[in-house]
């Protein structure tokens, strides 16, 4: 009697003997093989021991018996959800809330669904009328929060995952994504403590293990995070996301050929992993593999913060052919620094005959327009101008996918010392006030890098440059965005040295401006921020402080930079170590100071 089975099949699975309680699915079905709720929990079964394309089968057979039953349309949304066929299970849910609106999980599976697709706007809404259905819906509110966060609302998102905990304080999923979310906001302190309760509460949680293994990596506790992941791969020994953490613990302590293999042990398990993708990019473009670094740097559009730039165009996507007579969008992505450093290919393209118009940031658009005059220009907005989507256009390309096709080795790097060109009047006005009439170098400075990744440490505290700007002989200005007045007070008060700060420029407000007082520099020191790029894309002399493993433009070891003629590095020997970096920059002032001819040629500028 296929009842009988059903209803032993359900006292199994009720005390969590699922292996059996599959076997008496399967045979109520070979008695009764029309029997829609033994094949609808046959599958739900399947897709809770990670079966999920069996499932899909068991779930389309109740679906072909009982068409318009909103369970199964929402359990096969799920079993399409766990293969990555957001489309087709966002299908899925939307046909179950056609028959019961009210349906609370398929709300949040909608909202999974799109968020898969990167639609994080409308995934939010999904979650939202969940938990308006269901207040104490943990799941929804976890989702909820994490859509918030993708949108950038991270503190937004950290006040509804706590307000979770509220309802339900052992919820460890709830505990590990507010640990996600705090990593991501540098506050990896209070994300360990999130993760830590996470594994308090389910110690064998691979997720939190490998969240925790990333966390440590950011403080720089590497053998403590290399050993809570492979703890965590010991539990899910084919987790990618476990092994993509894995491989940047080993690039933040150049282990580059542990890196490398990790990534590739990835990709062999999950070949559209896109983070395994660009964690083989840092690693192939921190070594100098351009032509295979550039390409897998194509992956950054997969990721979900990529998602957040990716834009909907309708030319074809120029794929590195003939330029002469070709009108191309460029279009900028990421920040002002990576803008900047990416319209250093904009010469090539016009060299090569392109016609192009790019986009960039608003600010950008004077400071662009004067150094290339032979290309129009347009400031990003949302939503975009509409000469952008003109069928006039043969075809676009994104800033940062240039070098694929134009910087595939070393020497197709320009030997160029700048090429943006800032308002000459007022770099002359801003100089003539700078010197004061005397003979002192002046030198901007610049401290912080933000916002910044996790754990990236490109920021070092002014307390720590007490070395360099003890210096005699020197007149400082204050290149840093953003409030800093404190710490200028501060270091008024502790060394008598006094910063000028030009009240009349406001980098985050005027890049051209700032464009003009960089220029008017003898020397930059800076972090790697936008200055750094700034200076460099103007030909002015500066020197770059760098973490130990620094981002993959800046390499590994090297002095000197393909990108920026000018520049000199100066790198932590060993992670965290600014106090060595600073006195090696410090010295150099010195000597700079005594003879301001090796400006030009001290130390990484021999030799070029």
């Amino acid at each position: 009697n296929a009842e009988v089975h059903y209803n032993l099949a359900l006292a199994r699975d009720a005390t969590g003997a699922r292996e059996a309680a599959i076997r008496c699915y399967r045979q109520a079905l070979v008695l009764q093989p029309d029997y829609a709720a033994a094949w609808l929990n046959l599958g739900n079964l399947l897709l809770n021991q990670g079966q999920a394309a069996e499932a899909e089968a068991c779930l389309r057979k109740a679906l072909a018996l009982a068409p318009q039953n909103p369970m199964i349309q929402n359990s096969l949304g799920a079993a399409l959800l766990a293969q990555q066929a957001h489309e087709a299970a966002a299908a899925c849910f939307r046909q179950a809330l056609e028959f019961n609106p009210n349906y609370s999980e398929a709300h949040n599976g909608l909202g999974l669904a799109l968020a898969g697709q990167g639609a994080f706007g409308a995934a939010a809404g999904c979650y939202r009328r969940a938990l308006s259905l269901r207040r104490d819906y943990t799941e929804a509110a976890n989702n909820f929060a994490m859509a918030l966060h993708a949108l950038g609302q991270s503190e937004a998102a950290v006040a509804e995952l706590r307000a979770a905990l509220e309802l339900q304080p052992r919820a460890h999923i709830v505990h590990n994504s507010l640990g996600t979310v705090l990593a991501d906001l540098d506050r990896p302190q209070e994300a360990e403590a999130a993760y830590r309760q996470a594994l308090a509460l389910e110690p064998d949680y691979a997720r939190a293990l490998s969240n925790l293994g990333g966390c440590l990596k950011s403080q720089g506790r590497f053998n403590e995070a290399e050993a809570a992941l492979q703890r965590a791969l010991e539990l899910e020994p084919g987790n990618p996301e476990t092994l993509c953490n894995l491989g940047n613990a080993f690039v933040a302590q150049a282990k580059l050929a542990d890196a490398t293999q990790t990534y590739r042990r990835a990709l062999d398990l999950q070949p559209e992993d896109a983070q395994a993708h660009l964690g083989l990019a840092t690693v192939q473009l921190l070594s100098g593999d351009f032509a295979g670094g550039f390409v897998e740097y194509e992956w950054r559009s997969a990721t979900a913060q990529g998602a957040l730039q990716r834009r909907d165009l309708p030319q074809t996507a120029w794929q590195g052919g003939p330029l002469e007579g070709l009108r191309l969008l460029v279009w900028g992505e990421q920040g002002i620094g990576d803008q900047v450093m990416f319209a250093s290919l904009l010469p090539d393209l016009i060299a090569a005959g392109a016609r192009c118009l790019v986009e960039c940031e608003a600010r950008l658009l004077p400071l662009f327009a004067r150094s290339f005059p032979e290309a129009d220009f347009i400031a990003q907005a949302d939503p975009p101008d509409a000469s952008i989507l003109s069928n006039e256009i043969d075809a676009q390309v994104a800033m940062g996918s240039l070098p694929r096709w134009l910087r595939r080795r070393e020497s197709d790097f320009p030997q160029r010392e700048g090429y943006l060109r800032p308002p000459p009047d007022l770099v002359d006005s801003l100089r003539a006030r700078y010197r004061a009439d005397d003979d002192r170098l002046v030198v901007g400075i610049s401290w912080r890098a933000g916002p910044t990744g996790p754990g990236e440490g490109r920021s070092a505290s002014l307390a720590q440059w007490d070395a360099v700007l003890r210096q005699p002989g020197v007149r400082f200005v204050n290149l840093q965005y953003g409030d800093c007045a404190a710490e200028l007070t501060a270091l008024r008060d502790r060394l008598g040295v006094e910063v000028l700060q030009d009240a009349s420029v406001d980098p985050l407000v005027d890049l051209d401006a700032c464009a003009a007082q960089v220029a008017a520099m003898d020397l930059v020191i800076t972090v790697a921020n936008a200055t750094a790029h700034m200076a460099g894309a103007l030909g002015v002399p500066v020197w770059t402080l760098t973490s130990h493993v620094p981002q993959w433009r800046w390499q590994l070891e090297r002095r000197d930079s393909p990108w920026y003629r000018t520049m000199t590095l100066f790198r932590q020997p060993r992670y965290g170590d600014w106090d060595t970096a600073i006195g090696e920059v410090a010295g150099a002032l010195a000597c700079c100071v005594e003879d301001p001819s090796r400006l030009r040629r001290y130390p990484g500028a021999e030799g070029r």
